[in-house]
């Protein structure tokens, strides 16, 4: 990894990718995403790229290999977000990395049991035990 301050868009601002949108998040251990719910009809911005394209983008400028995605603010999981999570999960995997997957809720989990996609993603329900930060160790 290079260092811990992501190159593109480290203050926590949206960011667009059609038709979806996302905040980076801090986590020194990878590149963390928490995706927004899609924005109203029409108010997408024109010429952004697709989701996994943008993240793509994203990991190589950070020279990362691991993405935990959180997924706490999404309604429901629908066919082209799980095409674009099989297309990172792919890329990633490809690259000898990972991908995560925290905040799903029973919605989303029957999504992916449907979808046959149980078994791709590892889930976690919050961020920091995916994206591997571990909280120290209490004294005894």
């Amino acid at each position: 990894m290079k260092d811990s301050t992501l190159a593109s868009n480290t203050d926590n601002r949206p960011v667009a990718a059609e038709p979806w949108t996302f905040a980076v998040l801090d986590s020194p251990q990878c590149l963390a995403l928490r995706l927004l719910p899609a924005a109203a009809e029409g108010s997408a911005a024109n010429g952004t790229p697709p989701l996994a394209d943008r993240v793509g983008q994203l990991l190589q400028e950070n020279g990362l290999e691991q993405l935990v995605v959180e997924m706490d603010d999404l309604p429901t999981l629908d066919s082209s977000l799980l095409g674009d999570l099989v297309q990172l999960h792919r890329r990633l995997h490809a690259a000898g990395g990972w991908m995560r997957l925290s905040g799903l809720d029973a919605r989303h989990q029957r999504t992916l049991r449907a979808a046959n996609l149980e078994d791709r993603f590892p889930r976690f329900t919050r961020r920091s035990p995916a994206s591997g930060e571990q909280r120290p160790k209490k004294p005894r």
